[in-house]
């Protein structure tokens, strides 16, 4: 057999290094093996050695010139492929031999990566402190600003992330989206970040990939893609040590979110607890008015909602649409939540913009159970919004039985009038117009008109008749460019536009 590549552009020198054989990769040297032909992807007979810990080998193609800092076609290092792998001796032998400790990827997804965010991302403590003791900059950030404490912080390694503080790590340095390591470690609260699984082997040292391609198995992905799954682990050591070391408690990002938003976004209370005791504010809310407690009752975090409503959450507190929390929780069908809000003292009959009540809502959406908790706390059921339509109007023409029949029950209750009538005292509102928009479906010129993301104009009814085909969502393709439509995200187009 000879030393050239073979009719798939792998060499008898690469499998020997694959598996190890060290007599057989000086054999091949010694005949004339090239030490620094790449693989397709770029990635040289070292690479290989440094990706499955061969040591020897690595050692042997050292001696024989390999080139320590060749990158291959990903712009990854045989470092940096060895400290994701967590080969400690490898690292060292590299370092010894003139790797350079910060070379970054410069291309791709993973541009601006260095050896140190591999070990840190893969909980490599180790590595990452030999890294450091060589002069790795330990705030380096890749081309989305994120430095090694991100990574750590992204994947739950409290020990990891303790060794870079104490080595002298910026605790609130943001990202390009603003996000600070506590920021990021809240969006995982109680879950961390697992490496990617490694594609399965097949014969002859190759990897199949999801599309049939069949490569060496030296590809398989060195480093954790950009979304990681989630797998159980515990990080409220890793926020109390953020904190501690300084972390801003109430730094948002470039979105408005707090880490206490985050928090409660996931449902995260351990760590929503841990930020309300250090301080975190319980009401500061994102540019269009949306809090804390909006984002726990709309994904019916029932615990995280308790938990600030205990704090101090204003049960009341409505965004800049007039959304209380509990038009969120009815929306969404969270009738425990919708409980919990009117144990608190939430408003029962306090309306949205448009005039759209908890229970108009509530009807709107189907949510039966949450019709009737609201029936049952005092809900006028006669209220209607600002075109005139009560819940029971609403009801029916999203076709929902069960409320129809659940609003009939209540039609001789002390509160129902027989006609509807309007909301509670508030500001004026003003005179009703006729607009130069018109729906695009009927054409009618209403100023009170339903107005999509895709910035096609509707009136209520039109768009409303739209989504009841298609229940139980009440989503559905805009009649003109196809765009998602969604009936409880539908806005009003400011008066006389």
């Amino acid at each position: 057999m000879g030393c050239g590549p073979s009719h798939d552009l792998t060499t008898p020198l690469y499998l020997s290094c694959d598996i190890g054989q060290v007599d057989a990769v000086r054999l091949l040297l010694d005949k004339g093996a090239d030490v620094n032909q790449a693989y397709k992807d770029g990635a040289t007979p070292l690479h290989l050695a440094c990706s499955r810990g061969h040591l020897d080998v690595a050692r042997l193609l050292l001696e024989k010139g390999a080139e320590v800092n060749r990158p291959d076609k990903d712009g990854r290092t045989p470092l940096l492929i060895a400290c994701s792998r967590g080969h400690v001796e490898v690292v060292s032998l590299l370092l010894d031999k003139g790797a350079e400790v910060d070379r970054a990827v410069e291309k791709g997804d993973w541009k601006g990566t260095t050896p140190l965010f591999a070990a840190c991302c893969n909980g490599h403590v180790d590595l990452a402190r030999l890294l450091l003791e060589k002069g790795a900059d330990v705030n380096q950030a890749d081309k989305d600003g994120r430095t090694p404490l991100h990574l750590a912080c992204a994947a739950g390694h409290l020990n990891a992330a303790r060794l870079l503080l104490d080595k002298g790590a910026d605790v609130n340095k943001a990202d390009k989206d603003g996000r600070t390591p506590l920021i990021v470690a809240c969006q995982n609260g109680n879950v961390a970040l697992a490496p990617p699984p490694i594609p399965p082997r097949s014969p002859g040292g190759t990897v199949t990939l999801a599309d049939g391609t069949v490569i060496h198995s030296s590809v398989a992905p060195a480093l954790p893609p950009r979304d990681l799954p989630p797998v159980p682990s515990a990080s409220g050591d890793l926020l109390g040590l953020l904190l501690e070391n300084g972390a801003e408690v109430n730094r948002a990002d470039k979105h408005g979110q707090t880490p206490l938003y985050i928090a409660c976004t996931k449902g995260h209370v351990d760590a929503a607890r841990l930020l309300l005791q250090k301080n975190a504010d319980v009401n500061r809310a994102k540019m269009n008015g949306t809090t804390p407690l909006h984002l726990a009752c709309a994904a019916g975090h029932l615990d995280a909602a308790r938990l600030l409503l205990d704090n101090g959450a204003d049960v009341n507190r409505a965004m800049e649409n007039g959304v209380t929390p509990l038009i969120v929780a009815c929306e969404k069908g969270n009738v425990n939540v919708a409980r919990l809000l009117l144990e608190k003292g939430a408003d029962v009959d306090r309306a949205a913009e448009g005039g759209f009540t908890p229970l108009y809502i509530a009807c709107m959406t189907g949510h039966v159970d949450v019709a009737r908790l609201l029936l049952d706390k005092g809900a006028a059921v006669d209220l209607a919004d600002e075109d005139g339509e009560t819940p029971l109007a609403i009801a029916k023409l999203f076709d929902h039985a069960a409320v129809v029949a659940l609003l009939a029950e209540h039609r001789n209750s002390t509160r129902f009038l027989g006609e509807s009538r309007p909301l509670p005292l508030g500001p004026p509102r003003p005179q009703r117009q006729q607009s130069d928009v018109q729906c695009s479906i009927c054409l009618g010129p209403y100023i009170e008109r339903a107005w999509t993301k895709c910035n096609h104009s509707f009136c209520r009814r039109c768009i409303t008749e739209v989504c009841r085909t298609n229940p139980p969502t009440n989503r559905a393709p805009c009649p003109f460019c196809r765009q998602p439509v969604l009936l409880g995200e539908l806005t009003r187009r400011p008066r006389g536009i």
